[in-house]
């Protein structure tokens, strides 16, 4: 087992405040640019995998090339002793995961605005010839001052700890494309639907589909429709029910041609959602207020 060093570069390590699938997650201090930034180690088992370390330095090296608003911003990736590590941007905030799971279903407006945040966030990787490949609630960070941004661009598919991989499909099964069940070529309509899923769960509390196991989990998306959003929340407009239903589309040629076409789609329900709501009522309120107890 290699030792752990104090330093990674110009980074000092703090204390460790996380554990993923590929990495182990640290704080760290940043003498350099006076700040405190996210380091993410490669985890050692995973480091004697050339291919992996491959894939981990050239996803970072890319994504650190990208500079947007709902990204969260990867500064360099490196190598200390054989650790091989990425130091990104400190947020401050929660998992869009986690608050859901405090709170349960969001205010329409609040699910169409990150909706809209995180599809600028994949059309500009897909410039960069990049899709996400695992767009789900726990990669979805929102900040403090509400802003969308989108975690682990490619990273997440370098292991399946803790993704489901029956017949050796990587993933999370409640968000996977069906292409992925079916082994067939991903492309930036993958991250639509799993986009969908993701709104889908936001909107109603619970994910599109359900089952006893992840691999019928992730099986009913190829063989049921999923059920419609205003049939579990029965306030919501029809323009959300059906960017939703778009975006769930079992066939890739069905949904939406490009982002540019989404992004319509997302503003035109989130138009109407605002034009039913109070001019009083603002959704951020909803969503950084503490939870009333029970």
């Amino acid at each position: 087992m290699k030792r752990l060093t104090q330093h990674m570069g110009q980074y000092e390590l703090l204390e460790q405040i996380g554990r993923g699938g590929s990495s182990e997650v640290y704080l760290a201090n940043d003498p350099v640019a006076h700040r405190q930034v996210v380091i993410k180690l490669l985890r050692e088992e995973l480091a004697n995998d050339a291919g992996v370390v491959i894939d981990f330095i050239q996803e970072a090296s890319t994504m650190s090339v990208l500079r947007h608003p709902h990204i969260c911003q990867v500064y360099c990736v490196g190598e200390q002793d054989g650790w091989y590590y990425i130091a990104m941007e400190r947020l401050t905030g929660q998992t869009l995961a986690q608050r859901i799971e405090e709170r349960g279903p969001l205010p329409e407006s609040l699910v169409l605005q990150i909706g809209l945040d995180i599809v600028s966030a994949l059309a500009a990787a897909l410039q960069l010839r990049k899709i996400h490949g695992d767009i789900k609630p726990a990669n979805i960070f929102i900040t403090e001052t509400g802003n969308a941004k989108v975690l682990d661009f490619g990273l997440s598919r370098l292991t399946s700890v803790g993704h489901w991989s029956g017949d050796g499909v990587l993933g999370s099964p409640h968000y996977m494309s069906p292409e992925r069940v079916q082994h067939q070529t991903e492309t930036f309509s993958s991250d639509m639907y799993s986009l969908g899923a993701t709104l889908f769960h936001a909107l109603t509390g619970q994910p599109p589909f359900e089952a006893g196991t992840l691999e019928d989990v992730a099986l009913k998306r190829v063989h049921e429709p999923p059920p419609l959003v205003r049939a579990l929340r029965t306030e919501l407009a029809e323009e959300t029910e059906q960017v939703v239903n778009t975006l769930l589309k079992k066939n890739p040629n069905l949904r939406p041609h490009d982002y540019n076409q989404l992004t319509d789609l997302l503003q035109q329900a989130l138009n109407v959602t605002r034009a039913r709501q109070p001019r009083t009522t603002n959704p951020l309120q909803w969503f950084n207020r503490s939870r009333t107890p029970s």
